[in-house]
C-alpha cells in the first residue's frame, strides 16, 4: 500500500490554526534581531522579491545622481570597515540575483 502525501493543514482544526498563527505573530511582534525578521519573511514571503530591472537602476541613480563626483565619506578606520564588510557579508541580506543584477549594471556603464 502506498503512502498518501496530505498537506499537514488537513489535520489541524480552525481552532488550532488560529492558535498557531496567533503563536506566529506574537513571536514576530516580539523579535528584535533583523536576521531572524529577514529569516521569517523569506520563509513566509518568498514571492515578494523585488524586481530588479532597469527601472529599478534607473531610479536609484535618479535618487542618488547629486552624490556624482562626491568625495566617497570616510567613517571607518580599515580595522572597522572590515569589520562591516564581515557582518554585511554574513548577514545574507542581498541574495544572489541582487548582487547580479548590479554587477551586470556595472559592467554596462564602463
Amino acid at each position: 500500500m502506498s503512502k498518501v502525501k496530505e498537506p499537514m493543514a488537513t489535520y489541524y482544526s480552525v481552532p488550532q490554526i488560529t492558535a498557531l498563527k496567533n503563536r506566529l505573530k506574537a513571536s514576530i511582534e516580539q523579535e528584535n534581531n533583523i536576521e531572524v525578521l529577514l529569516q521569517y519573511e523569506s520563509i513566509m514571503c518568498p514571492q515578494q522579491k523585488p524586481n530588479y530591472d532597469e527601472t529599478y537602476f534607473a531610479g536609484m541613480e535618479k535618487n542618488f545622481e547629486c552624490l556624482k563626483g562626491a568625495p566617497m565619506p570616510c567613517c571607518y578606520t580599515e580595522e572597522e570597515l572590515d569589520h562591516v564588510i564581515l557582518e554585511s557579508e554574513k548577514s545574507g541580506v542581498v541574495d544572489d540575483e541582487e548582487i547580479n543584477a548590479f554587477f551586470a549594471r556595472w559592467k554596462s556603464l564602463l
